[in-house]
């Protein structure tokens, strides 16, 4: 196999898609031909989702597009919105992006026809919101995207032709090949209890060739009660882990999903879309951390030395701010992430009282400036609430949303 070329066409790949955030191409044929996450919360099968939802029922014209965000129909939460656009008959670009000033479930709408918007719909949407400036402003963004990328016509003469991209996904077969027959096989299976629901998974890996390499299965899972998230929320998780585990970052592509088997039970936690998608990030971070730990221990010369691993607590918060002015109605909104080994926050809605570093991590407590919204989001783990947690007026923090005052004290212990 070519190596050289393999990563010449992956920095092509990516450099066209720079600036897209989480997005993915789609051959004519509906295969995955790039897919990128570069987003906290990963998107790559529900844009799968999306793209065949419209593909199927939409007869999109080079140079239009298509938005939604039903979190029932392939979308998350109807604060971020999908974008589904035919480049040309061989080649379409799906990506999503956050726009928190949407409060309204879209169906798959026109929002692009031969390259001009549908001032209709738009019209539609800006005259319902308070934030009609700030939407004008993000779809104004979004067309500018695509206006930018269609001067590279060379990359999409290149990316749209089939020969091109039957050469890519047998480089990216023979790349897989390669990879898995690098690591053991193995047959592991985990159960864990969390918010009164089991969570079981079995990941099977296996060089034989009569059957599908990597089986990922979660038979045995409760069925969905308070906390649920849709099957392709899951699978966008573990498909990362998977890429990150046999090295294959930058080629996440059809064959790659050719491989992999997933067995999720119908109606069950991992299985089953919540309306307003609450337990998104929450489930999918669950799901990661519990195959990250199947794959560690398929290596069997590892088995014996890998201690039982628990959860670890990771949260993603949003805030948002209202400008009380009648005249000029604005929402700001800010975000924050926490991980096991990145810590991003530069919120300014709140005054910090007191922050104190630590080995490894820091604590910090502080108060809104004024009334805030919270879009609380991660999980919470009991075994390390000592180093890693959240806690609002001396009490822990969990999946939800909040309206804080001025009064209220909120407190981060953090270890990374």
């Amino acid at each position: 196999m070519n190596h050289t070329a393999s990563h010449l066409d992956r920095l092509l790949l990516g450099t066209f898609l720079n600036g897209f955030g989480n997005s993915s191409l789609f051959t004519g044929k509906g295969d995955l031909l790039f897919s990128q996450d570069p987003d906290p919360l990963k998107t790559t099968t529900s844009r799968l989702v999306c793209f065949q939802l419209v593909k199927k029922y939409l007869n999109l014209q080079p140079q239009s597009a298509v938005i939604c965000n039903d979190p029932q129909n392939g979308g998350t939460d109807l604060h971020r919105l999908f974008f589904i656009y035919c480049i040309n008959e061989n080649l379409y670009l799906v990506w999503d992006q956050t726009c928190p000033w949407l409060d309204l479930k879209i169906p798959p709408t026109p929002w692009l026809e031969k390259g001009n918007e549908n001032s209709f719909i738009l019209n539609a949407l800006f005259s319902a919101s308070k934030n009609s400036e700030q939407l004008k402003a993000f779809f104004s963004s979004q067309l500018r995207r695509t206006l930018n990328f269609k001067k590279s016509t060379d990359m999409i003469e290149l990316f749209s032709s089939e020969k091109y991209q039957k050469d890519w996904f047998k480089i990216c077969s023979q790349l897989l090949s390669d990879k898995l027959k690098l690591r053991a096989e193995g047959d592991i299976q985990k159960s864990i209890q969390y918010k009164n629901s089991t969570f079981k998974i079995r990941i099977l890996i296996t060089e034989k060739t009569q059957l599908v390499p990597i089986t990922i299965d979660f038979s045995g899972t409760s069925i969905a009660q308070e906390i649920s998230a849709a099957t392709h929320i899951v699978e966008s998780g573990l498909l990362v882990e998977l890429i990150k585990y046999y090295g294959l970052e930058g080629y996440l592509c059809q064959p790659l999903l050719n491989s992999m088997k997933l067995i999720l039970p119908p109606k069950s936690v991992v299985a089953k879309s919540h309306p307003e998608g609450l337990y998104n990030f929450e489930l999918q971070k669950l799901s990661r951390q519990l195959i990250k730990q199947c794959l560690i221990e398929t290596n069997s010369f590892q088995k014996k030395e890998v201690k039982k691993k628990s959860l670890y607590s990771t949260y993603f918060f949003t805030t948002k701010l209202s400008n009380a002015s009648p005249a000029s109605a604005t929402e700001v909104f800010q975000n924050n992430y926490f991980s096991n080994s990145r810590v991003q926050m530069s919120d300014t809605h709140f005054n910090f009282i007191k922050m104190q570093n630590k080995d490894k991590g820091y604590s910090c407590t502080f108060r809104p400036k004024q009334s805030i919204e919270l879009f609380f989001r991660g999980i919470t783990s009991v075994d390390d609430q000592e180093v890693r947690c959240f806690k609002l007026n001396d009490k822990l923090m969990t999946t939800g949303n909040f309206t804080l005052s001025p009064d209220d004290v909120v407190q981060i212990d953090w270890v990374t």
